[in-house]
């Protein structure tokens, strides 16, 4: 089984682009799509209009309280989700916690909508950013940059972005979709970021 972990700050697009990577996933396999954390305004049920259909959360399931089964909401044939806890601080997330539903599921993807690092052995890292956190440190394998205004120029930050030791994989400006993101995530393919040519550095600078 092979496991997404998505991360980044509150507000970033965390939960957007989980539900979309496990409905891209489910085209090639099963998916499990996890939410470890409430949001404020939008949660994984409001995406398959399930918001206040569902009794059980995984912070039942970690604590006894309802089996996996009853936990477990089933969207279709090949994509199935299981809802933060109902309460922020009703359940406190730990390692053996992630361990004993890793050994109970069988999925061939399992799609974390945020979890810490520390939390599961073997994962794949995807970070989302803004463009204000470009000199911040990338603790994913993988990162991208979301909700970019509509004039924001990737080259100027080219720099920046290939300092990182991690892989990139794109830019998302507010409004667009994640499809190529996801796609340069599942083919593994590296984004070269093209330089500022010579000229367009002059017009830039008589432009201020």
């Amino acid at each position: 089984m092979k496991t997404y972990i998505i991360n980044g700050k509150e507000g970033i697009g965390k939960t957007d682009f989980s539900v979309n990577l496990a409905e891209y996933l489910q085209k090639t396999g099963k998916v499990l799509l996890l939410q470890t954390k409430r949001n404020p305004n939008s949660n994984i049920e409001d995406y398959f209009q399930k918001d206040g259909m569902i009794t059980y959360d995984i912070g039942d399931y970690f604590s006894s309280l309802a089996p996996l089964e009853k936990v477990i909401v089933h969207e279709n044939e090949n994509l199935d989700f299981i809802i933060s806890p109902l309460l922020e601080d009703k359940y406190i997330f730990r390692g053996e916690d992630v361990e004993k539903l890793l050994g109970e599921i069988s999925y061939d993807y399992l799609v974390i909508d945020n979890l810490s690092k520390d939390l599961i052995k073997d994962k794949i890292i995807i970070e989302i950013i803004d463009t204000d956190s470009l000199n911040k440190e990338i603790e994913g394998d993988y990162f991208f940059i979301n909700k970019a205004s509509e004039d924001y120029d990737i080259r100027n930050d080219k720099n920046a972005i290939e300092a990182k030791n991690k892989r990139f994989l794109g830019l998302v400006k507010n409004g667009q979709y994640f499809n190529d993101v996801i796609e340069n995530l599942l083919e593994d393919k590296k984004i070269e970021i093209p330089k500022i040519s010579f000229f367009e550095k002059i017009k830039m600078a008589f432009k201020h």
